[in-house]
């Protein structure tokens, strides 16, 4: 597994690990997320709770947010709508 800082946009996989401190409204940020995923199933006719590689949308760790984007675009949206300096911002996670 390869951890980089920044913003990494020719990956196949693309997981951001981001502090809750760089995100200028951190409750708007997962209500979107929230949204997007019943989004998402209905788009798909299921329940689908998951677009990435890992099975994970995203998933809060205490003052940290995880966020899969590897199949979802709309994902990537969000973070850069709420995340300060995204490219500096967050950790980027191959695996």
């Amino acid at each position: 597994m390869k951890i980089r800082t920044g913003f990494v946009s020719n990956s196949s996989s693309s997981s951001f690990i981001i502090s809750k401190d760089k995100v200028t409204d951190w409750k708007e940020l997962i209500s979107e997320l929230k949204e997007l995923e019943k989004l998402v199933d209905i788009e798909r006719g299921y329940h689908a709770s998951h677009w990435g590689d890992s099975d994970e949308t995203y998933d809060v760790q205490n003052d940290y947010i995880f966020v899969e984007t590897a199949h979802e675009s709309r994902a990537r949206d969000i973070l850069n709508r709420h995340v300060k300096d995204l490219e500096e911002n967050s950790y980027h996670i191959d695996v």
